[in-house]
Parts: C-alpha cells; structure tokens; sequence
C-alpha cells in the first residue's frame, strides 16, 4: 500500500462502488443456469407459440429487460464526468500492472486518450476487472476499509 495518497478526480467511495458492482454483475453471469439439467423437447404440439410469426411477433412484444446490477453499474458510470471516467479506466490499468502507482500521469494521459462512452460495457465484459480496481486504489493509498 502507497504511504502517500495520490490526487484522484474520482471519488475513491465511488470507484469502490464500481469494482462491487463488477463483481456483483459478474458473479452474476457466471452462476449456473437453473435449466442444467433439462431435456430437449421434441413435441411441438405443445409449445405456446406455433410458428416463427409467432415467435417474432411474441419477441417484438416483450422488452429485454436490462438486469438491476447492470443499469446500476451503467448509471453509475455514466453519471462521472470525462475526467472520472479517464481515471476509473486509468485505474483499471494500473491494477492490471500496465502502469505502476508511480507512473499515474502515464496511465491517467492513457487513458483520456481512450475513454468512450462504452466504459460500462468495457468493464462488464473485463474479467478481474473488481479486482483490478481494489489493486490500484489500494496502491494509491486508499484502502477499502477506509470506504467500507
């Protein structure tokens, strides 16, 4: 752990939040489907819908829901400002080790370059990516029990 606090344009509470949210919504995602162990059904007689009208007319219908934790994490993302977003990633980056706490103009210079509105969906899809972020605030100089 940094024995000095590096300035960050994010609040460290809510990077925090973020990483639990990834963890969350992955956690999530990898946990088994309920129908491990289900058959293939062969009778078409008894299905609800009967033809592929059907069926895309029962999928126009129904609204794909976007899972609680998932809007969450996205709505947290999106509420940071540019400068937020640049150092939550160039966090992520320094927890992978692409840059040291000590290299954190290069890593936060990185990734301003990079930022895109698809940050949340950037960190759904990056495994570790919790992890990650707890590594570089922790080497930062802001340990999770100080947020907990």
């Amino acid at each position: 752990m940094a024995e000095r606090r590096i300035d960050l344009t994010i609040d460290p509470a809510m990077a925090y939040r973020v990483a639990d949210l990834a963890r969350e919504y992955q956690t999530e995602d990898m946990a088994p489907a309920d129908d491990d162990g289900w058959e293939v059904d062969t009778d078409p007689g008894d299905d609800p819908i009967s033809s592929a009208e059907d069926l895309i007319d029962a999928a126009d219908e129904s609204d794909v829901e976007v899972d609680g934790i998932e809007q969450e994490l996205q709505d947290v993302v999106a509420a940071f400002n540019i400068d937020a977003k640049s150092d939550l990633l160039a966090l992520i980056l320094v927890g992978r080790g692409d840059f040291s706490a000590d290299d954190w103009s290069l890593a936060r210079r990185q990734a301003r370059e990079s930022v895109s509105d698809q940050l949340a969906t950037y960190i759904e899809e990056t495994p570790l990516v919790s992890d990650y972020l707890v590594e570089a605030l922790e080497a930062m100089g802001y340990p999770q029990s100080d947020f907990e």
